[in-house]
């Protein structure tokens, strides 16, 4: 449901599981993270430049995808989550194609 704000909350591990998916949750991490430090050091170049660190982002936006699809399916988070946050991945992978290809 909603956290503090109205925000959701993120997918959240199911309990009792740990050790098997812990190397794809820190490549989770590491996706997550590359997204917006892409996006925020292309906004500070320009040209072919800017260009390659949001193509960086995107790349990592599906990625990032990728392993929470997996993980959903492997029953390791929780799916209704994971779909929420895909959503909004899809959206965000719009938006760096759009900057990544401008008319």
């Amino acid at each position: 449901g909603p956290g503090p704000r109205g925000r959701r909350r993120s997918p959240r591990p199911r309990r009792g599981r740990e050790p098997p998916f812990k190397p794809i949750a820190e490549q989770v991490i590491r996706a997550a993270a590359s997204v917006p430090a892409n996006v925020a050091e292309g906004q500070g170049r320009s040209g072919q430049d800017r260009r390659y660190h949001w193509r960086v982002a995107y790349g990592s936006a599906r990625e990032l995808a990728v392993h929470l699809t997996l993980l959903a399916d492997a029953g390791a988070i929780d799916r209704p989550g994971a779909a929420r946050v895909l959503a909004q991945l899809d959206e965000v992978r719009a938006m760096l194609w759009k900057m990544t290809h401008p008319r």
